[in-house]
Order: C-alpha cells, then sequence, then structure tokens
C-alpha cells in the first residue's frame, strides 16, 4: 500500500468512529411532515465543519 492510500485509510478509519453533529442530528429532528427526507450537510461525517 502506498504513503497516500494508507494516510486516507487513516483518515477514514478515524472519521467513522466519529460521533454525527448535534446540527446534524437538530436538522432531522425539524422535519416534521412525515415524508421520508435525506438531510446532507456536505461533508461526509461532518467533521470538518466546525
Amino acid at each position: 500500500m502506498d504513503k497516500n492510500t494508507e494516510i486516507w485509510r487513516q483518515y477514514y478509519d478515524k472519521a467513522l468512529s466519529r460521533p454525527h453533529s448535534k446540527r446534524t442530528e437538530f436538522a432531522v429532528r425539524l422535519n416534521e411532515s412525515n415524508l421520508k427526507v435525506a438531510t446532507d450537510c456536505g461533508c461526509g461525517t461532518g467533521s470538518d465543519i466546525e
């Protein structure tokens, strides 16, 4: 495995263990329509937005 691949693997391993953002949870709770909707904060796990 090359160095770049290893760096990305380590990044994704950390990202998978991070909890979701409280802002994302809040946004999901705002939907009271009983319709299924997708909430996309645009950055994977949201770990890079704060």
